[in-house]
């Protein structure tokens, strides 16, 4: 699928002639592959919070366990 849009838009790329038009383009998609890459970070950080808090209530379980056994 990378393969196929990469040469889509390097096809598409040439076929516009006017370089301002080029211009916006390429900030246009620079802008969407940053938003993109914020969004995969924050979900990232979001999984791994979760992950966190998983882990820490099961060490609590595991410790109220012992308390009480």
């Amino acid at each position: 699928m990378r393969y196929f849009r990469e040469h889509f838009l390097n096809y598409m790329f040439e076929l516009v002639e006017d370089e301002d038009l080029r211009q916006k383009w390429i900030e246009k998609n620079v802008q969407v592959i940053k938003r993109a890459q914020l969004l995969s970070m924050r979900f990232l950080l979001l999984m791994i919070g979760y992950i966190a808090i998983l882990h820490s209530m099961s060490g609590l379980e595991l410790y109220k366990n012992r308390l009480s056994g």
